[in-house]
């Protein structure tokens, strides 16, 4: 698959993305999950994620939210820990996800398009499925760059 068609097929810019993450509360970041594992798993041949995953991440979402709205009316010190305590679950499992996203797309660069696309670290920890969109969409610039560059040099 051309990086062209992967941005394609990803089919949405990193602005519209954040819009649509806050404007949800972050709950479009599961479906992008979803999209975004099944079109890297096409490419890449790998699994990055499993089914249970992602319904774990779903569920573990829904009842921080669920959790979240109980705890604004009540003010419960054990939900407010319960929460942190999501939170960080959360986080790490969205974290765990962008670094396997991470690892395959730096993969299929030096596979199948012959140059090293190196991401960062510490975006992907920090931005990790909406930083992992922007990598799937600069992708295909990428490749223009290097193919760019390389032909001016033959």
């Amino acid at each position: 698959m051309l990086p062209e068609e992967i941005k394609q097929k990803n089919n949405l810019g990193t602005g519209k993305f954040l819009l649509l993450n806050l404007v949800t509360l972050s709950i479009f970041s599961l479906e992008r999950i979803s999209v975004m594992t099944s079109l890297i798993e096409s490419f890449s041949g790998e699994k990055i994620s499993s089914e249970k995953f992602k319904i774990t991440l779903q569920v573990i979402t829904s009842f921080y939210i669920l959790l979240s709205g109980e705890n604004t009316f009540n003010r419960n010190a054990f939900i407010g820990l319960l929460l942190q305590l999501l939170s960080f679950v959360l986080w790490g499992m969205f974290a765990y996800w962008s670094f396997q996203a991470k690892r395959e797309i730096e993969i299929y660069s030096v596979k199948e398009l012959g140059f090293s696309y190196k991401m960062n670290s510490f975006y992907t920890i920090l931005f990790n499925v909406l930083y992992i969109n922007y990598c799937l969409n600069d992708l295909a610039d990428e490749n223009m760059k290097y193919n760019y560059i390389k032909s001016q040099n033959v």
